[in-house]
This record gives structure tokens, C-alpha cells and sequence, in this order.
């Protein structure tokens, strides 16, 4: 049975890989690589804080829209019931 290329390839590269131990790497490389991890992972943080708090100002946005629909209609009522109670004292006055 013939291997494809493919196939060898990746056999090559598992031999490479079980041949190759933590040991073997230059400490520097390994000191370069960890940084990277650091550097990635601090980054996505920020990404997803950034996300976050753009999530809770337009929830708040939206919270606060709804806050507002819900009282101007209650404070022109009030404002139209406080100008009829007016002009009916007006009016008994007169």
C-alpha cells in the first residue's frame, strides 16, 4: 500500500515531534514563546473588556431610553392634570 504525500508528511512530523523534548528547546525560545502567550492573552483580555463595557453602556443606553419613554408621559399627565386643577380654581374663583 502506497502513502500519500500528505499522509508522509505528517508522519515526518510526528516523528520530529516525539524526537523533540521540553528539554531540547533553547530556554530563550522558550522564554520568547511564553512571552507571546502573555502578550496574546493579555490583549484578548482587553479585547473582551472593551466588549464588555461597550455591552453595558448600550445595555444602560437602552435602559435608560425605556426609564425615559416610562416618565415624560407620566410627568406631561401630571403637568395637564396640575394645569386643569389651575384653571378650575381660576374659574371657582371667578
Amino acid at each position: 500500500m502506497e502513502m500519500t504525500d500528505n499522509r508522509m508528511r505528517k508522519m515526518n512530523l510526528t516523528e520530529c515531534e516525539d524526537e523533540t523534548r521540553i528539554g531540547d528547546v533553547d530556554p530563550r525560545l522558550a522564554d520568547l514563546l511564553l512571552k507571546m502567550d502573555e502578550i496574546v492573552i493579555m490583549r484578548k483580555a482587553e479585547m473582551i473588556e472593551h466588549m464588555i463595557g461597550a455591552t453595558m453602556k448600550t445595555h444602560l443606553e437602552v435602559e435608560a431610553v425605556q426609564i425615559v419613554q416610562i416618565i415624560i408621559p407620566g410627568v406631561e399627565i401630571q403637568e395637564e392634570q396640575e394645569d386643569d386643577a389651575g384653571e378650575r380654581r381660576r374659574e371657582m374663583a371667578s
